[in-house]
C-alpha cells in the first residue's frame, strides 16, 4: 500500500476477495489503522469492509509509522496490539503473532523505533456438538487391536493402503520366534515406529549400498525413509507410501526416550492441550503440510472423552497406564501396556480412564493439516528485505 493514492479502495478490494487465511504485517504497534478517517466516505467504506469481513479476514488492520504519510491518512485510534488481536478473534480468526524488531535509518533521531510483526489469521468455524451419538445408523467401522505386542507381534498386521491417506501396520518382537524384525525395501516407503521394550537396532541402507546402524532403547521413536530394518526388543511400525507424494518422504530421525523428554514433575503430560483435559506432544512433525506425524497422548485419571472421529486412520500403542477405548458399535476395548490398535477413518470413539489410573499412548497419523508450505516456513518468513518478509514478496520466491 505504500505510495498508493487510494489505500481505502485497495483495502476494500482485499476484504472482498480474501478467503480464509492472511498474513498481516505492521510497521509499528502504536499505529494500527482501525478507524480510517472521520469523513462520511471513510465511515461508509469502513462499514462495507466490516460487512465483508463477516466472510473474509480483517484486512482493515494495516499499519503505518507515526512519521510516514505513505497511506495519506493518520489514525485517529491507535489500539494496543492485544486490542487488535481481540478484534481479529472476535471476527472469527485464530491469531498467531511473530515479533521482529528492525532498525530503520530513515527515522529521525529521537523518534520511536519501528517494530515489524505479523498477525497471521486463520478462519475458525463455530461448530455445535450434535445431540446424542454422532452416528445414529449404519455399520460402524471395525476397530482392531492386539493385546500384547511382545507375544503377538506376528499377528499385528493391518493394511490401510486403500485408504485416501494410505498406511499399513506391523510389529516385531525378539520374544516372538515368528516375527523378530520389520524390513522395507522400497525407496517409496517411509517407516515410523516406537520401541516398546528391550534394545533394538535400526539399520538404514543408503543409496550407495552402505548401511548405518543405530542402537535404540525402550521409549525411543523414529522415522526412516526406506530401505531400512528394525530388529531386537519389541515395538510397532506404521509404513507410509510416498510414491505419489515424494515431498511426504520422511526425514531420518531418532527421538526419546519419551520419559526423558517430559518436563519435570509433569508425569508424561504433553506439551500441547488436546480435548477434555488430555494433552499431546508432537514427537515427529510433518516434513511438509499434509505429511504424516507421530504423537504422544497423555490421558489423566478420570477421563471420559467426548465422542469424536478422525478424517483418516490412527495407529496407536499403549506405552504406560490403563484405560479403555469406547467405540460406537463395538465392544469396549481394554487398553494396557503393549496393546496396539487401529482406529479406522471416521470411526466414532472415545478414550476413558478410571479415577486412579492414567493412560499414555503413542499415535501415528498418516496425514496432517499442519506443517510448513512452500510460502510459509521459518526460513522464508524470517528473511527480511527492507523490513518486509520474503514470504510476502512473490517475485523473489523460488518456484518449484
Amino acid at each position: 500500500l505504500e505510495g498508493c493514492q487510494n489505500p481505502r479502495s485497495v483495502l476494500l478490494q482485499m476484504a472482498r476477495v480474501a478467503k480464509d487465511c492472511i498474513a498481516l504485517e505492521a510497521s509499528h504497534p502504536d499505529a494500527i489503522l482501525g478507524g480510517f478517517v472521520s469523513d462520511e466516505i471513510g465511515r461508509k467504506e469502513q462499514s462495507q469492509i466490516s460487512q465483508s469481513l463477516t466472510h473474509t479476514y480483517a484486512s482493515v488492520f494495516v499499519a503505518t509509522t507515526p512519521q510516514s504519510h505513505s497511506l495519506n491518512v493518520m489514525p485517529r485510534w491507535s489500539p494496543s496490539r492485544r486490542a487488535v488481536e481481540e478484534i481479529l478473534q472476535a471476527k472469527g480468526f485464530d491469531v498467531f503473532r511473530v515479533n521482529t524488531p528492525i532498525s530503520c535509518n530513515e527515522f529521525k533521531k529521537g523518534t520511536t523505533m519501528p517494530e515489524r510483526y505479523f498477525l497471521r489469521c486463520r478462519r475458525m468455524e463455530e461448530t455445535k456438538l450434535p445431540a446424542g451419538p454422532i452416528l445414529e445408523t449404519g455399520a460402524a467401522p471395525a476397530f482392531v487391536s492386539w493385546k500384547n505386542v511382545e507375544k503377538e507381534a506376528d499377528k499385528v498386521q493391518f493394511d490401510g493402503m486403500s485408504d485416501p491417506e494410505p498406511y499399513c501396520v506391523e510389529a516385531w518382537s525378539s520374544l516372538n520366534g515368528k516375527k523378530d524384525n520389520v524390513v522395507i525395501e522400497k525407496q517409496s516407503l517411509s517407516m515410523y515406529g516406537y520401541v516398546f521394550s528391550g534394545t533394538a537396532t535400526l539399520t538404514r541402507r543408503l543409496p550407495n549400498s552402505k548401511t548405518l546402524s543405530f542402537p535404540m532403547v525402550e521409549g525411543m521413536y523414529f522415522s526412516s525413509p526406506g530401505p531400512c530394518e528394525i530388529r531386537g526388543g519389541s515395538g510397532f511400525v506404521s509404513i507410509s507410501p510416498t510414491d505419489k507424494r515424494p515431498n511426504h518422504r520422511a526425514l531420518f530421525s531418532l527421538g526419546g526416550p519419551i520419559h526423558a523428554d517430559t518436563l519435570p514433575g509433569d508425569d508424561l503430560a504433553g506439551r500441547l492441550p488436546y480435548i477434555d483435559g488430555c494433552t499431546d506432544t508432537l514427537l515427529i512433525a510433518p516434513v511438509i503440510k499434509g505429511a504424516p506425524c507421530f504423537n504422544h497422548l497423555h490421558f489423566p485419571s478420570g477421563i471420559e472423552q467426548t465422542q469424536h472421529t478422525h478424517p483418516s486412520g490412527r495407529v496407536g500403542m499403549v506405552i504406560k497406564g490403563r484405560g479403555k477405548c469406547v467405540v460406537q458399535g463395538n465392544p469396549d476395548t481394554p487398553l494396557e501396556p503393549g496393546t496396539v490398535f487401529v482406529i479406522p477413518t471416521e470411526a466414532v470413539h472415545a478414550f476413558h480412564t478410571s479415577s486412579f489410573e492414567t493412560l499414555d499412548v503413542v499415535a501415528f497419523h498418516p496425514d496432517s493439516d499442519f506443517g510448513p508450505t512452500a510460502s510459509d516456513h521459518p526460513m522464508v518468513n524470517r528473511t527480511m528485505v527492507n523490513g518486509v518478509s520474503a514470504s510476502l514478496i512473490h517475485s523473489i520466491q523460488t518456484s518449484r
